[in-house]
């Protein structure tokens, strides 16, 4: 759970800091005392994207700091320092985030940076930070099915992993008979404009960044004479006038030289001076080389625009770039060697989906099962909370439908929808319909306080719902 944060420089707020002890804590205020800004610095130390909007004007840096007690069988978050090279230190651990004017930010575990994303894979597990309409995943009763897998155990997302495995399988077997099906129609057709098409494009032998790099040198032969007359002139001015700036610079190297041991100021003007002549040289000679040697070339001028021509007829034919086009390549190479090298027909790729079809339903049905023994357990835990709530005449359950055989989804055979009565003796209905605003919030709490139970999550925070 979060012990203590520790926040300086952050909006409207110099320094501030919170402690917390176990149970529930409560911050009230009028709108504009800053509870927003103190949720805002709590995301930001848990992974939320860092703005430097966010830094108190005047200051340079804002930071922000929290202490956090873990559990000692806290695995989930044990074998995430672990991936980070972090060392378990007895159960406490200490997130900071530094944001800076620059626009960069630095992020620290322990005293050791680490990236954003790898903040964020120990954050998520230290927090859940529910605003006022996160409540809204509720009255979505698509999102019940991922709510009910969140409370599962090992046992369930073992099966769901068998059965996701399994289903991968069979919908790849089924695109492909779906898609010798749909060729068979017009095969012969569909060879013949994938092979022009992938000889078009294989022929065009493009490279990815090539267009922006032809387009630049474009630019520089459209305006050669231009160009050339820049760095014939700007040589002249330094190298091979009778009177060059580089000669000039020397002469009042020469004179400050003859002062420099007068004062440590003149010795820095003297040096000053000779760094900048150096710098100079080095972008004269870079000059006068650029100067000798370009020259004019008109048939890499008609080449460049040639190519760009290409690149252009492909890209209204087969994309919006070159790595568009070459992503589609990729995709035509597979669909031509799928045509032409397999030697399965069509009635035995229907065959091995339908097996497969079969072996992915026996595996949702075992994952079915799982879900309805969680969902038991789920209506119990929920049904004490929310006697703790104040809705003790509530009764909550996990409506079940099976899909049909032939329409297995990659989230199982299952569709779930939560159903709610708030008062004894009324029949069982879908909680979208039945629950007020205030009755919907005290069902999230109820669910968030069940499943940081089940996630050995620390702190949730609640932000006005």
């Amino acid at each position: 759970m979060l012990q203590e944060i520790v926040i300086k420089n952050f909006a409207i707020i110099p320094e501030l800091s919170l402690s917390f002890k176990e149970g529930l804590s409560v911050l009230t205020g009028e709108t504009g005392a800053g509870k927003s800004i103190i949720m805002d610095a709590l995301g930001l130390l848990i992974g939320a994207r860092g703005r430097s909007e966010f830094i108190r004007d005047g200051e340079e840096k804002a930071v922000v700091q929290g202490l956090f007690r873990v559990s000692e069988n806290n695995t989930t978050i044990q074998n995430a320092l672990h991936h980070l090279g972090i060392e378990w230190n007895e159960g406490e651990l200490l997130l900071q985030r530094d944001l800076n004017r620059n626009g960069k930010s630095v992020s620290r575990i322990n005293g050791q940076i680490v990236t954003l994303q790898g903040l964020k894979s120990v954050g998520v597990h230290l927090v859940d930070i529910q605003g006022q309409h996160d409540h809204q995943d509720l009255m979505d009763e698509t999102k019940h099915l991922e709510l009910l897998d969140g409370f599962g155990g090992t046992a369930l997302q073992e099966a769901k992993t068998a059965y996701l495995e399994k289903y991968t399988e069979y919908a790849k077997k089924l695109a492909q008979y779906k898609t010798m099906k749909r060729s068979s129609m017009d095969f012969e057709k569909r060879l013949d404009m994938l092979n022009f098409q992938s000889q078009e494009i294989a022929e065009a032998n493009l490279e990815r960044g090539e267009e922006e790099t032809l387009e630049e040198e474009l630019e520089v032969l459209s305006n050669f004479q231009e160009i050339n007359a820049a760095l014939v002139e700007s040589n002249a001015f330094l190298l091979e006038g009778e009177t060059t700036i580089l000669s000039e610079l020397s002469s009042v190297l020469s004179k400050i030289e003859s002062i420099r041991g007068f004062s440590p100021k003149y010795e820095g003007i003297y040096e000053s001076l000779e760094n900048g002549r150096a710098i100079i040289e080095d972008a004269a000679h870079e000059i006068s080389n650029y100067a000798d040697a370009d020259s004019f070339d008109e048939a890499r001028l008609f080449y460049v625009e040639e190519r760009i021509g290409v690149i252009q007829k492909l890209k209204k034919k087969y994309g919006e770039s070159i790595a568009d086009i070459l992503n589609y390549y990729d995709e035509i190479t597979t669909e031509l060697s799928d045509m032409t090298a397999s030697d399965k027909n069509l009635e035995t790729l229907e065959m091995e989906a339908k097996l497969l079809r079969k072996e992915t339903w026996v595996l949702g049905e075992a994952l079915s099962a799982q879900r309805q023994a969680v969902s038991s357990t789920l209506r119990k835990d929920i049904l004490r909370e929310l006697r703790d709530l104040y809705m003790e005449k509530s009764d909550f359950q996990v409506a079940f439908q099976t899909s049909d055989y032939l329409k297995v989804q990659a989230d199982g055979i299952d569709s779930v929808e939560f159903y709610l009565t708030t008062n004894q003796g009324e029949s069982l209905k879908p909680l979208v319909l039945v629950a007020s605003g205030g009755e919907m919030s005290r069902v999230l709490l109820a669910l968030k306080t069940i499943f940081s139970k089940n996630k050995k999550q620390g702190t949730i925070v609640f932000d006005e719902i």
